[in-house]
């Protein structure tokens, strides 16, 4: 299954072939923010409907918005019964979803597929119990991971005006104010990078990402590790590491900027100082795509609004939530002004 993964759901030209995609979802973001404007809003439910929406194209080829969001409610077993009725009529009517984003799935090949269920579906040895799996995982782990992360970077950028002027400079240095950033100007952004990075030193989404077990016995430095022995990898304490990190309880995005300390230092599993995506054949499959959801997301938002919050709402520890997911709480309650002129959603 990861090894489909890799070559087949988050190959990078199926990536690149959903960009349209996640562009609507971003100008989707921007719509209800603006619609907010000079007023308190809670961020988090913003981000979850843009990155839920986005997660529904690419994977069943359609809006929940389109009454799939009031059935998934309504229904007692509602992943397990939605997604069943999807893979029963997509088998029915392969076509069922044309129309949706501007694309058509004619038939379920891998040359012509036009969402993650076709590819999918593609593949005959997998079950309807495999093909769900998938896709629910996407929904689960994608909508919320991605969200949490932008949610908590926001929330650190605005508790450190310094951090939150740089990324605008360089965001109007890069792109300007005549038009919103691209996918195709993220390469150019290095401070955005940095305060990627930085987030999820500070913030890993899965402070012990997720549980693995030893096949069998093992040596890791002095300790004899038993065969069966569930392992937990505390990413969340190796980030704030005082003997790894300078002054690691402080955000600092110029850590990771070019010839300072950290500058070498990426989250794809190379470097065991940060892996918030785990590392080697276990780390998170849909990396790329996480990353790429986070900067732009970040990026758009920083470029089009000015964004301010009472002092209270500073960032702390003790604000953190902590469970499977690691979460802002309270919700991170901000204002937004629109910062471009003439800027419209």
């Amino acid at each position: 299954m990861r090894q489909l993964c890799s070559s087949d759901l988050f190959s990078p030209k199926r990536i690149l072939s959903f960009q349209p995609i996640r562009a609507a979802g971003v100008q989707s973001l921007l719509s209800a923010t603006l619609a907010h404007r000079d007023r308190p809003m809670h961020l988090r439910p913003v981000l979850l409907a843009a990155m839920l929406d986005i997660i529904a194209k690419m994977t069943i080829g359609r809006s929940l918005s389109q009454g799939y969001e009031r059935r998934m409610k309504a229904v007692a077993q509602p992943w397990d019964c939605l997604l069943q009725e999807v893979l029963d009529k997509r088998r029915s009517v392969p076509w069922a979803n044309e129309g949706d984003n501007g694309r058509s799935s004619s038939n379920n090949s891998l040359d012509k597929a036009t969402d993650l269920l076709d590819v999918l579906l593609s593949f005959p040895e997998l079950t309807d119990d495999n093909i769900k799996a998938v896709i629910a995982d996407m929904f689960l782990g994608g909508t919320e991971s991605a969200s949490i992360t932008i949610e908590w970077a926001l929330g650190e950028l605005l508790a450190n005006p310094l951090a939150l002027k740089a990324l605008q400079k360089e965001l109007d240095m890069v792109v300007g104010s005549t038009r919103l950033v691209q996918e195709e100007d993220l390469a150019n952004l290095p401070y955005l990078q940095a305060v990627v990075k930085e987030t999820m030193r500070l913030h890993p989404v899965a402070p012990f990402l997720f549980p693995h077990q030893s096949s069998q016995a093992c040596k890791v430095g002095e300790y004899e590790i038993p065969a069966d022995t569930r392992a937990l990898i505390n990413v969340w304490a190796i980030g704030r590491n005082p003997n790894v990190w300078d002054s690691p309880l402080k955000f600092d995005p110029n850590r990771f900027m070019e010839k300072a300390s950290y500058s070498h230092v990426n989250v794809y599993g190379r470097h065991f100082e940060l892996i918030p995506f785990g590392s080697g054949k276990r780390k998170c499959p849909a990396l790329t795509l996480g990353l790429l959801s986070v900067h732009i997301f970040i990026a758009s938002l920083v470029q089009a609004f000015d964004w301010q919050f009472p002092p209270t709402s500073l960032i702390v520890d003790r604000d953190a939530k902590f469970g499977v997911s690691r979460i802002l709480a309270p919700p991170l309650c901000i204002t937004p002004s629109p910062r471009i002129q003439g800027f419209e959603c």
